[in-house]
């Protein structure tokens, strides 16, 4: 029995109400697409998302290698699978528009990570305040020897250098 009809008695064993799904473990991923085991047989080319169609925005939930998943087919034939669901991911993407957005075990990386960390904005504007005490402590020194310096700089603000819609 060839590979492909293999497939299609396997499918044909799990559906039930003309619904065309099965679980499987998932082998390997390759980009868009994984290797699940379904009892001692192999498919590839099994994709991540239910579409073919080639958009810049997306979610993009990669499922973890031994996680198992639910494989299905809009269409019923094999060349036409695809993961609905996992039962753990290894990453999670998401793209809207300019805005990016990955979850791995590395960490959150927002719009490809360009602008470095995340800032703990209450420790950052404790930072400042004290460097504004040294300098205010240096400016009265030197005043006092009289070199005239003025501190123009004002205690930091909070709201002004922090952004409330994205919180860690």
């Amino acid at each position: 029995m060839d590979k492909y009809r293999k497939i299609a008695e396997l499918i044909k064993g799990f559906q039930h109400s003309g619904q065309s799904f099965f679980p499987a473990t998932v082998e390997s991923v390759e980009g868009l697409t994984c290797t699940v085991k379904v009892g001692d047989l192999s498919i590839s080319d099994v994709r991540l998302k239910a579409t073919n169609e080639n958009t810049d925005d997306k979610i993009l939930l990669t499922p973890a290698i031994k996680s198992n998943v639910l494989v299905g087919s809009f269409s019923g034939d094999l060349s036409n699978l695809f993961v609905l669901q996992a039962d753990s991911i290894s990453e999670a993407f998401l793209k809207i528009g300019e805005t990016t957005f990955k979850l791995n075990e590395n960490g959150v990386e927002v719009n490809g990570g360009e602008n470095s960390g995340v800032v703990k904005v209450d420790e950052l504007i404790s930072w400042m305040n004290n460097v504004k005490v040294d300098f205010t402590t240096i400016s009265t020194a030197l005043n006092s020897l009289g070199v005239p310096v003025a501190i123009l700089t004002q205690n930091p603000i909070k709201s002004k250098i922090e952004n409330s819609k994205f919180t860690h």
